[in-house]
């Protein structure tokens, strides 16, 4: 399997070798018509190859940088979808140094310096570039839960003295540290005085939501959830909360297994492979069973999921022979802990 992903990673180069040299050969205009059409095709990671040639090639940065940051930032969300975070992150440092360095920020380029870039970051340029005047109701609501999420509420002292960011920063500093000590009914008590126009009003929402949370109101939890803005992060969060709502269960406990530990605790995974175990009992599907008891054994017993699995199929076979042979045969390596695939990190997203 190394040799297989050796060789793919060796071919990959090659065309970015034999890519760039074809983009040596144009004018910077060529060049930037090849960048705007692979954009187009969703080849971002050869767009900023070709729009960096350009500028090498002395084209115009005026035009070129605010292309190449766009295609920076859609590189960043295509590596995500990838599952490749340490690569994300390297294009996150690219961008940054790209959005630094731009001769003006726009609105629009604003918005997208706020999907992948540290706050920190964004800020930084806006002070330097004197550029805070290209807030939009929007973004300023965004800037707002960023301060507050990546815990940079003290930038809110760079903004303009008229900026209700600035203003209010005293409130949400005292609601912040309630809220990151997870007293949400203190939270919602110090955001009193933040109204529904407030760029922290989807704050003030979110403490309402996981105050109802808490007090398992599920009332409150269908009317809060849909006022938080489609910016709002946590989405893996305000998936499962929106099922609770709904139906008083979880069921992406899967999809989410890290924000469902954090809301239900750990046993929460024991309960979903017991139910996916379950269904798969009747008609009996054993590659279905083997799969999902490998997860329950690991959850079980993390030092020796093997013994569990052992213990498991004899169930499953109701110890007879024929059982236990069906199950060797159906899975491969069902009883040996090398067949157990580490579970993947996921983000609490």
């Amino acid at each position: 399997m190394a040799k297989v992903r050796k060789k793919k990673s060796k071919q990959k180069q090659r065309l970015r070798n034999e890519t760039q040299k074809r983009l040596q050969s144009l004018t910077p205009d060529a060049i930037r018509d090849q960048a705007t059409a692979f954009l187009a095709t969703s080849r971002y990671r050869d767009a900023i190859l070709a729009f960096r040639e350009v500028l090498k090639k002395g084209g115009d940065k005026d035009l070129v940088l605010p292309d190449l940051f766009r295609a920076y930032r859609l590189r960043h969300g295509q590596l995500l979808a990838k599952k490749m975070p340490k690569e994300a992150e390297s294009v996150t440092n690219l961008g940054g140094q790209v959005f630094e360095a731009l001769p003006r920020i726009t609105p629009e380029l604003l918005e997208q310096a706020l999907d992948f870039l540290p706050v920190r970051t964004v800020m930084a340029a806006l002070k330097e570039k004197a550029a805070f005047a290209v807030l939009t109701p929007e973004t300023e609501k965004r800037l707002g839960i960023l301060l507050v999420t990546e815990h940079a509420l003290d930038l809110a002292q760079d903004l303009p003295e008229d900026t209700r960011l600035r203003t209010e920063r005293p409130v949400m500093a005292a609601a912040a540290d309630n809220m990151a000590t997870g007293d949400w009914q203190a939270a919602l008590h110090a955001m009193r005085p933040i109204g529904r126009t407030s760029p922290f009003a989807d704050l003030k929402t979110f403490a309402r939501v996981m105050a109802a949370w808490e007090q398992q109101d599920r009332s409150t939890l269908k009317k809060a959830l849909p006022r938080l803005g489609e910016n709002f992060p946590f989405k893996g969060l305000r998936t499962l909360l929106a099922e609770y709502a709904d139906r008083g269960s979880f069921r992406s406990v899967d999809i989410y297994p890290d924000t469902a530990a954090l809301l239900m605790g750990p046993g929460i995974h024991k309960i979903s492979c017991r139910d996916r175990i379950q269904q798969h009992m009747a008609p009996l599907n054993l590659d279905g069973v083997a799969a999902d008891c490998r997860d329950f054994a690991r959850l079980l017993k993390p030092e020796s999921p093997d013994d569990v699995l052992e213990t498991l199929a004899e169930i499953i076979g109701k110890g007879s022979t024929k059982h236990m042979k069906m199950i060797r045969l159906s899975c491969p390596g069902f009883l040996n802990g090398s067949s157990i695939p580490p579970r993947s990190e996921s983000v609490f997203s």
